[in-house]
């Protein structure tokens, strides 16, 4: 015989069910804004994320599969963390409206693109020759199957056995062989941005030092480090770009001003200088330090800070070297919390500072502004040899190559009319540097 719950019993369950229900979103909401309730508010937030963590695993594992023709929600985020916005209907790979233009006909190079491929539902690396957009090779490196939704390949280089060096996403270093076989991996550091190789071989590669010795005195503080890497995959030395600055005179520019922040720095470009000039050796490095806006000349082998430059270009993503004395700076030119009108010039600029006359210029400020560049992170430039300049504008998906006044053409990696692969730090290849790879790669055979 079943007993029957009393009326108020019943009405107490309600009125407690109500009373948690109202504790844990307040607790949530408080917790999203900045407040800590200890371990209580850790749990509530493992709790409300449950149900997003559950579908992320779904889809991670392809039980569900990610709708390409659902539109964009409310905030015009993507559904897909490698997905984005479709800005450029008009462009489908190096076509304009179904039909090449003359500067993707006439272009004799190749474009080494780094992205998602929906069909294969992971990161892979394509080797693209521009004049006729056909793909000559394809890298899909092995992902676990959990991570396969977010795992990023970041700014692989094609090295002369046809194999590539990337790093995946904050995570290890890794090279792998003509068929995407690994070959050797780093996984003591977390890697990140750009992979460049030096005059001897070596790999210049930004990774996270951590623990780090400033972690004693300032709690968390990411310090970012210049990794040097053999060829065979040996981790050669770290160097503290915190330490660097300090110990030369620019402790203000290691820690900012105002408001403690645990990112201050933020490593985002290493080059190595491949030859020498009146300015600079061959093996010194060019760092680009994001947050304050700083590019500086450092020589690892007598540990002297060269040049040290902070802005005019700001939250800047790229440096380079070019010619006898100049370098190039992509500057994002891009105000973090401003919502109104964050991009100073509307755009991003490449600038190109000239060591021989101390002086900034724009040279592409008319074709950037034709072609309304601005990503508001990352990107890239590379100045080619007739003196046009390739950008990868990242967060909206689109590769460019301009002159001084003019798009030569334009790139996307289409999934659908609504969204687009987000390129993560492609490269543009000229003949002289692909065609000797290319027998190598035509000599094996990946498809078993």
């Amino acid at each position: 015989m079943h007993r029957r719950i009393p009326v108020w019993l019943f009405l107490l369950f309600i009125l407690f069910g109500i009373l948690f229900t109202v504790g844990f979103g307040w607790t949530v909401r408080h917790v999203a804004q900045g407040y800590t309730f200890g371990q209580i508010g850790k749990v509530a937030i493992l709790i409300a994320s449950y149900p997003s963590l559950l579908k992320e695993t779904l889809y991670e594992t392809g039980i569900l599969k990610e709708d390409v023709t659902k539109q964009l929600d409310s905030d015009h985020k993507s559904i897909h963390p490698q997905w984005i916005k479709n800005e450029f209907p008009d462009i489908d790979g190096f076509k304009r409206k179904n039909t090449f233009p003359p500067g993707v006909i006439n272009d004799s190079g190749y474009l080494l693109l780094s992205v998602y491929d929906h069909e294969r539902n992971q990161a892979i690396v394509k080797l693209i020759r521009i004049n006729d957009g056909s793909t000559v090779h394809e890298w899909v490196p092995h992902i676990a199957q959990a991570k396969k939704l977010r795992q990023m390949i970041h700014h692989p280089i094609l090295l002369d056995d046809g194999g590539l060096l990337f790093h995946w996403y904050r995570t290890s270093l890794q090279k792998v062989d003509v068929c995407a076989r690994d070959v050797w991996n780093i996984d003591s550091h977390d890697f990140h941005h750009s992979n460049e190789v030096g005059p001897d071989g070596e790999f210049w590669v930004p990774t996270v030092i951590n623990p780090s010795p400033l972690h004693k005195k300032y709690g968390k503080f990411r310090d970012d480090g210049i990794a040097k890497v053999s060829q065979d995959g040996k981790l050669l030395s770290v160097l503290s770009v915190t330490d660097i600055l300090v110990r030369h005179g620019y402790r203000a520019i290691a820690f900012g001003s105002g408001e403690y922040h645990w990112n201050s720095i933020h490593l985002n470009d290493i080059q190595p200088a491949l030859y020498s000039t009146k300015y600079w050796d061959k093996g010194d490095i060019l760092v680009s330090i994001r947050h304050p806006s700083t590019v500086f000349l450092y020589r690892p082998r007598t540990d002297e800070i060269l040049w040290l430059k902070t802005g005019p270009w700001i939250a800047q993503h790229d440096a380079d070297f070019l010619g006898e004395s100049r370098v190039v700076v992509y500057g994002n030119d891009y105000v973090w919390g401003k919502r109104d009108k964050p991009f100073i010039d509307e755009i991003n600029n490449v600038y190109v500072y000239d060591f021989l006359t101390d002086t900034v210029l724009l040279p592409y400020k008319n074709s950037m502004t034709k072609a309304d560049v601005r990503t508001d992170q990352e990107g890239l430039q590379e100045i080619l040899p007739n003196g046009d300049v390739f950008i990868e504008e990242q967060t909206r998906g689109r590769l460019l190559r301009l002159s001084y006044d003019q798009i030569v053409w334009e790139y996307t990696y289409r999934i659908s009319d609504i969204y687009l692969g987000m390129p993560k730090w492609s490269r543009y290849l000229t003949e002289g540097q692909v065609n000797h790879i290319l027998p190598v790669i035509d000599a094996n055979d990946c498809t078993n």
